[in-house]
């Protein structure tokens, strides 16, 4: 009896070990999950809150951001230029690129709010009567099925997702710049190493005790978190954009898919319209601002660029030509900020792939051509 009783002690001792192993591993697995739940519901509530064109305060919390390493600066005295034992540190009047944060922060802020309530109507009621009015996408549609379009263009911008995305490219972007280079400088000199000066500027002016330097590090992550909004609203921008054509791409009708019961809620193309817009003529103020956001930016690019390169470097690829191009681009975050123009550029182009979107599955729409219209479609259009 005793050895039964102490086998039986034994396999209950070890079920509850096994119980107890469980449920600390199902714990676990509910906290991951609390915590992922977590995260998507700040990155969701950042993201609404970046987009929300009625929180007019955001304008001067960012302006303030722009403004405050200005004039940490001038009370540092870093602003102006300063010699040290035949050694000149450049002051922070001639970083024109931080310098000019004050008015990029607030500018791009209002720009990517515009662009997502005439892109998408974030900030627009569902309940609204004129929203076709304000979205030049929904005026496509009948008004039966501009709710759900109208919901669908929103969920997709305010995809929790985006702005996680749009951080860990901003981050990605920063490490490779030389803000990496900066910190390093930092981490030698708290280390007990000798950091090697990269550049002569407001940043290191520590080394030779000029600033204290947790001031000093202080005063260049307060000008970086600067240059950090203005590449989030950047890339947040072309993110926009892409959002938006493609989202305009997918709700083309075409034959070949399973959608002709509800053709209803997609655009039916009008190959027969004299205006030679497809039948969207409406969407010409989209289109023309993604072409206008596209020029402004480059501009700005081309304005970046000549201010920070050497006078003599530009009169020499104009006068003479035999400049080569990593003259203007020494740097990753210089080639970075090209490229991220290019990609805007291939962005704002996808709209006019809807030409060839039948050449995209050719057999399937050949097979396609012959199927009758759906009835409610509207006389003398086409579709794909």
């Amino acid at each position: 009896m005793e050895s039964r009783s102490c086998g039986g002690r034994q396999l209950y001792q070890s079920a509850t070990t096994e119980a107890l192993s469980g449920s600390r591993i199902l714990a676990k697995v509910l906290d991951s999950e609390s915590e992922k739940m977590k995260l998507r519901s700040l990155a969701s509530r950042f993201q609404r809150r970046l987009l929300n064109s009625h929180k007019y305060e955001d304008y001067i919390f960012v302006f303030i951001i722009g403004l405050l390493h200005i004039v940490f600066s001038i009370v540092l005295g870093i602003w102006e230029h300063t010699e040290i034992e035949n050694y000149k540190y450049t002051g922070y009047k001639d970083a024109k690129n931080f310098i000019a944060h004050i008015i990029i922060l607030p500018a791009g802020l209002f720009l990517i709010r515009w662009m997502s309530d005439l892109l998408f109507g974030v900030n627009i009621d569902n309940n609204s009567q004129n929203r076709d009015k304000k979205v030049p996408l929904l005026s496509l549609f009948d008004k039966d099925a501009q709710p759900k379009i109208h919901d669908n263009l929103k969920k997709s911008i305010l995809n929790p997702i985006i702005p996680s995305i749009v951080f860990v490219l901003d981050l990605i972007f920063h490490l490779f710049d030389r803000f990496r280079e900066i910190m390093w400088q930092y981490f030698q000199r708290f280390t007990g190493q000798t950091p090697i000066k990269i550049e002569v500027n407001w940043a290191n002016l520590y080394v030779d005790n000029k600033i204290d330097i947790i001031t000093n590090l202080f005063f260049t992550l307060l000008a970086y978190s600067g240059q950090f909004l203005v590449f989030f609203f950047g890339i947040s921008g072309i993110i926009l954009l892409l959002q938006h054509n493609i989202s305009y791409l997918n709700i083309i009708y075409q034959r070949s898919k399973d959608n002709k019961n509800n053709i209803i809620h997609n655009i039916v193309l009008d190959f027969e319209d004299p205006n030679r817009c497809f039948g969207m003529k409406n969407l010409h103020l989209v289109f023309n601002l993604q072409l206008v956001v596209l020029f402004i930016t480059g501009l700005f690019v081309l304005c970046s660029r000549l201010v920070l390169t050497e006078q003599k470097l530009v009169f020499s690829t104009l006068y003479l030509g035999n400049v080569k191009w990593h003259d203007f681009f020494p740097e990753f975050g210089q080639i970075a900020i090209a490229l991220s123009w290019l990609s805007a550029f291939c962005v704002v182009l996808l709209p006019a792939f809807v030409k060839f979107l039948p050449f995209f599955s050719r057999k399937k729409r050949l097979r396609s051509w012959r199927r009758p219209l759906p009835s409610s479609s509207v006389r003398r259009k086409s579709t794909l």
